[in-house]
């Protein structure tokens, strides 16, 4: 009986939510799985075997090895009564186990230090959001681009590979998603950015959990988290990741590990965000707003407010204590997120430690007049820009970083570009002038993006499961299992077979083959009893029994 025979009985015998967890594990793409016999072939395929002895730890790879825990084969359903397949021992046969290294440590880090590091990943995750919400950030086979990584990076004073990381956090957590080329918000990152610090880390710390990478490492406070996972695990070829957010989350310090990790181990997520939360720096919620138009916020502000300011601000400087600066455009990019210039004076008012500086009352009443002098219609030729002075179209016009666009005069107000309103949007912007985009109706376009809705993909398995048990027989035995794919086994597992052959005159003859390749309608093998080459028409045998792997 074949190793594929063997499975099949036994994932016929599993209960339907216990395949749906196995293919699911295994990623098994069901559309083209015809019946057990398919799936077993599949779960014992080299590709779709590795992942799964690569996630074994140290002490399970040597129980397989040594025959030790029979139930521990049994759970990987790598083999039957505790026995490993052929096929899967010699996979094993072939592995080399590194040896373990010595795992570095040093005195942890008070939890203190390590929650400032996450309340710096809850602002670059906030800053991040913001940046995907106004800014055409690409998306990339990767993740986000690296260019795209600096610039937010240098805002931040953070290290771009923190911020790679981060990012891929917040997509993780399905805040960001790419859709059209780039990154865009999901109705997600709308409840994330209103919820409180401990639901925010939260929110994180349950989406590490999910992650099917995230095998459970036992690390002490103090020791690597890296070499700890890589000796627990030594043949799992995937960044574990704790090892790439740990210490965006407080769970570890320069890779490190805090005593939150072994909260996180032993008391869970829920325990472990509260303790987080309550080391954060409280916020303080006050503005220095100085006559050079920029503010200090002399300590954290809170995540409302600071999503708030950020609408009419430009951060030059994100840390516990922060800095903004004010602009013209800054100011117009509030206005076209729906704030008025009274709006944004009450907010100053309110979070400013003293009056508002004279020159910043000056620069709100200057963008207030700016506002829709400059506007970018999209229209069936390309895109209009308008402009209520003629000389700054000219200037446009002429500005080196912006004459690859193309400009072509329509009026003494307005010019054309066959170039996208989206990308002219931007690139004007980044030259200063504060454009605003405007639909046929004159009504202003939000630079805020319309959240997009995440998708969950149809999970049918429990359908394609009832459709494999209709595809195979119950109780079947190899006779029962047809002669086209008894005959696909034994030649793929190089396995014998006697077959029964009906002859012109009606007799039966029986041959022991070993097939080489079935073609044509036509089996060939070599006859293992007259020691030739045999050629059997498939329709002609009437019946076929497996033997042994030669």
């Amino acid at each position: 009986m074949t190793e594929q025979l063997v499975l099949a009985t036994l994932l016929q015998q599993k209960s339907d939510s216990e395949l749906a967890s196995l293919i699911r594990q295994r990623k098994i793409n069901l559309q083209r799985i015809k019946d057990f016999f398919d799936l077993a072939n599949q779960l014992l395929n080299k590709k779709k075997l590795d992942p799964v002895i690569q996630s074994l730890s140290r002490e399970q790879l040597k129980a397989i090895s040594e025959n030790t825990d029979p139930k521990v084969i049994e759970r990987s359903l790598l083999g039957s009564k505790g026995q490993l397949f052929e096929s899967v021992q010699a996979v094993f046969e072939n592995l080399e186990i590194p040896q373990p290294l010595s795992v570095p440590a040093i005195t942890p880090s008070d939890v203190d230090r390590a929650a400032i590091n996450a309340h710096y990943t809850l602002l670059a995750v906030t800053e991040i959001l913001v940046q995907v919400d106004s800014h055409p950030i690409k998306a990339t086979a990767r993740g986000v681009a690296v260019s795209d990584a600096k610039w937010i990076a240098k805002t931040l004073g953070w290290d771009v590979k923190d911020i790679i990381n981060a990012f891929d956090l917040s997509a993780e957590a399905s805040l960001i998603a790419p859709s059209d080329g780039r990154w865009q918000l999901t109705e997600s990152s709308e409840r994330w950015q209103h919820s409180d610090a401990n639901k925010k880390l939260l929110w994180f710390l349950e989406t590490i959990s999910r992650l099917e990478e995230n095998l459970p490492i036992d690390v002490s406070p103090g020791e690597s988290v890296a070499i700890s996972a890589k000796n627990q695990y030594p043949l799992f070829k995937v960044e574990h990741p704790l090892v790439k957010y740990a210490d965006l989350l407080a769970l570890a310090v320069d890779g490190y590990a805090t005593e939150l990790l072994q909260t996180l181990n032993q008391k869970g997520v829920q325990a472990c965000a509260r303790q987080i939360a309550s080391h954060l720096p409280k916020p303080v919620n006050q503005l220095i707003v100085q006559a050079d138009l920029t503010m200090i916020a002399p300590g954290p502000i809170d995540y409302p407010t600071d999503r708030l300011i950020r609408l009419f601000a430009e951060p030059e400087n994100v840390s516990l204590a922060s800095n903004f600066r004010l602009t013209a455009n800054s100011v117009v990019h509030g206005m076209e997120c729906g704030l008025s210039e009274k709006d944004i004076r009450n907010t100053l008012k309110k979070l400013a430690t003293t009056e508002i500086p004279q020159p910043v009352e000056y620069l709100l009443r200057d963008a207030a007049e700016k506002f829709g002098s400059l506007t970018i219609t999209s229209s069936a030729k390309g895109s209009i820009i308008e402009a209520r002075d003629s000389v700054m179209l000219a200037q446009i016009k002429n500005q080196s970083e912006l004459r690859a666009f193309h400009f072509v005069p329509i009026t003494p107000n307005q010019m054309l570009s066959k170039h996208d309103s989206d990308l002219l949007y931007f690139n004007i912007r980044s030259c200063g002038y504060p454009i605003i985009r405007i639909d046929e109706h004159s009504k202003v376009i939000s630079p805020q993006k319309t959240p997009i809705k995440t998708e969950q993909p149809a999970d049918d398995i429990q359908a394609q499961i009832a459709l494999l048990r209709s595809s195979t027989p119950n109780d079947f035995t190899e006779e029962e299992m047809g002669i086209s794919r008894q005959l696909e086994l034994s030649l793929k597992n190089k396995v014998a077979v006697t077959v029964v052959v009906t002859t012109r005159d009606g007799r039966e003859v029986t041959f022991e083959l070993l097939p080489t390749s079935i073609s044509a309608g036509r089996l060939r093998g070599k006859d293992l009893q007259a020691e030739t080459e045999r050629t059997l028409p498939v329709s002609k045998i009437v019946s076929i029994r497996m033997g042994e792997a030669q």
